[in-house]
């Protein structure tokens, strides 16, 4: 895995980027703290969802979701005000 960080923080109200898969590789898009490892969702930090379906956090892995690869826009919608995160693909 790399890992990308944005170059501009999120510390309230509500937030979200997208992009276009591309190469079809597996991505795993999300959000994480400032100080959390760039591998998204491998610490207590970060959330990550990957193209497998899959959410992750804290190292742990959950089948969650529709699966997405190569053309799809995924988008990463991040609610500070309710604490919630959604993914849309």
């Amino acid at each position: 895995w790399i890992g990308i960080r944005a170059s501009a923080g999120v510390d309230r109200g509500r937030a979200a980027f997208s992009f276009v898969n591309e190469t079809g590789g597996n991505i795993r898009l999300g959000w994480s703290t400032a100080d959390a490892t760039l591998e998204l969702g491998m610490d207590g930090k970060s959330f990550g969802f990957g193209g497998t379906g899959t959410k992750s956090h804290n190292g742990n892995y959950d089948k969650w979701g529709q699966t997405y690869g190569k053309g799809d826009v995924c988008t990463a919608l991040l609610d500070l005000d309710k604490h919630s995160i959604m993914y849309m693909v």
